[in-house]
């Protein structure tokens, strides 16, 4: 017997997952990744995850930045001047990889050197 009820789930699920994969996330995706918190950036429409979020992290803990680039014809790059970090351009569908300690409390500047006037958002370190 058909079920349409299952079906009609199913395919709200389905297209719910596809539009919010599509349309990104507006936050930052916190993965934890052998002893390192992952924090996964996106590149798209110029912005990372659609509003430059901040990212809060402990003081002296490994982490590791995932840079995604979705931007169709678009480069970018993630660079953290104060903490001398930048990774390589990457251009669409390829990612780049930051690993480092964070340091002591402080505030801290993230942005794609090639797009500094509206890709830039902040590292917010404290307990």
């Amino acid at each position: 017997m058909f079920n349409h009820k299952k079906l009609v789930l199913t395919v709200f699920f389905t297209f719910g997952v596809a539009f919010f994969i599509a349309h990104g996330r507006a936050t930052v995706d916190y993965l934890k990744f052998h002893d390192k918190k992952t924090i996964i950036l996106t590149a798209k429409n110029n912005r990372f995850n659609r509003n430059n979020p901040d990212i809060v992290l402990p003081p002296q803990k490994p982490v590791r930045l995932v840079l995604r680039n979705v931007d169709q014809g678009i480069p970018h790059n993630l660079l953290i001047p104060e903490l001398n970090l930048q990774a390589a351009v990457i251009n669409e569908g390829e990612t780049a990889i930051l690993e480092f300690e964070t340091p002591e409390e402080g505030t801290f500047i993230y942005m794609c050197s090639l797009h500094r006037s509206y890709m830039v958002g902040n590292i917010v370190i404290k307990e």
